[in-house]
């Protein structure tokens, strides 16, 4: 089996796997102004996904600072301190001070599917729902 595989088998066998799939977000340094701004966006869709049957996680290569800790989130922030994960999804890059991952969105569908998708998780559900799996109507946000 596949690592992805791996991965799929236990978001199964956990809370995090949902009808349609989960949503994983990498992020290359969790605690910038840029990553705080898409992990509130993903705050502010979380229960709209999940009413669609979708779940999200962010997973970061870099520890997690207490600050991020205490913004509690309604997803799971992951750490992958060695970039196993986001070398499974190709993502993992060396750069001038050490490794680095891609900030990059994959949905891993229920049936084990790894699509790349786009960072904003909002329209990226969106695009989901519409190929099928609700109606888009249903997922406007006010």
């Amino acid at each position: 089996m596949s690592k992805i595989g791996e991965l799929q088998k236990k978001l199964i066998s956990s809370d995090l796997s949902y009808t349609s799939g989960t949503f994983l977000s990498f992020f290359p340094y969790i605690d910038t102004p840029v990553s705080i701004a898409q992990l509130q966006e993903m705050r502010a869709v979380y229960f709209k996904i999940r009413q669609h049957g979708y779940n999200i996680m962010a997973i970061t290569i870099n520890s997690i600072p207490e600050r991020i800790q205490q913004m509690r989130f309604p997803f799971p922030i992951v750490q992958d301190p060695n970039g196993e994960l986001a070398e499974m999804f190709g993502i993992l890059k060396t750069g001038l001070n050490g490794k680095i991952c891609l900030r990059r969105t994959f949905l891993i569908t229920s049936d084990g599917k790894v699509l790349p998708t786009i960072n904003d998780l909002e329209q990226a559900a969106f695009l989901q729902i519409g190929q099928g799996h609700s109606t888009a109507s249903n997922f406007t946000t006010e």
